[in-house]
């Protein structure tokens, strides 16, 4: 898939040796809350059948974000059947024009919500909040509850892999984009606001138990690359290899 806001590097399809990670994972294990499965997409991981199958059984909680590209019956048996496993559709539009706007692949992820919904699987949404979609987002919720799914996770817009910026929020649209929000607390699908939207946060009302309290890149989470190397996190390029 190309899209547009993609705010990775192309490396051409590498992934990380399977037994380096699951010692990775080993390691950790007990040790840290959470972990996180990205991309590109994780799910053409050569190995990610049993890379599921081994973080399904371990003492912290695995969130993974996809576009829905590779997601099949043996990737739902196995989410359902875990207690820690929290699946994203990554979907910024509630049609395809909207959708093609900023991401790629509207069909692969409308085909896994469904079939994530068939199978009874909990399941979120990953929502990148945009000029360009913002006034669409009452739609996405509509479109989340068609297709079951619990939770939508709204994320501010980053720069581009190239550091170009691309189609930033302006004020209005953070106004818009909080009365949709604190009109719809209580409600299903959950809106989840991401940790590192400051400049949501303190439009929403505080009934709102989903808002976050700070960034923590860093300084409690970092990310580790194909290679093994260390960010603070998946937005700052800034590597360190130990």
């Amino acid at each position: 898939l190309k899209c547009k806001q993609c705010y990775k590097i192309d490396n051409q399809n590498l992934h990380m040796e399977y037994n380096n990670l699951c010692r990775l994972l080993d390691l950790v294990d007990g040790k840290c809350g959470a972990i996180s499965l990205n991309g590109g997409e994780p799910l053409i991981y050569p190995y990610i059948l049993s890379l599921l199958a081994k973080v399904s059984s371990m003492k912290f909680n695995v969130y993974l974000y996809t576009s829905g590209y590779g997601i099949s019956e043996d990737i739902c048996h196995i989410i359902k059947s875990s207690n820690n496993i929290h699946f994203y559709i990554s979907l910024n539009g509630s049609n395809r024009n909207v959708n093609n706007l900023s991401r790629d692949g509207f069909e692969y992820s409308i085909n896994g919500m469904k079939l994530l919904s068939d199978n009874h699987v909990r399941y979120g949404i990953n929502w990148v909040a945009r000029h360009d979609n913002v006034k669409d987002f009452n739609n996405l919720l509509q479109l989340a509850n068609c297709y079951n799914a619990a939770y939508v996770s709204v994320v501010e817009n980053r720069l581009t892999g190239e550091k170009d910026e691309n189609s930033f929020l302006l004020k209005e649209d953070l106004l818009l984009l909080s009365q949709v929000i604190n009109s719809n607390v209580g409600k299903t699908p959950l809106i989840m606001i991401d940790a590192c939207f400051s400049k949501l946060t303190p439009l929403l009302s505080m009934k709102n138990k989903a808002i976050p309290i700070r960034c923590t890149a860093g300084i409690s989470r970092c990310t580790i690359n194909y290679d093994f190397s260390f960010q603070p996190c998946t937005h700052l390029s800034y590597c360190e290899y130990f």
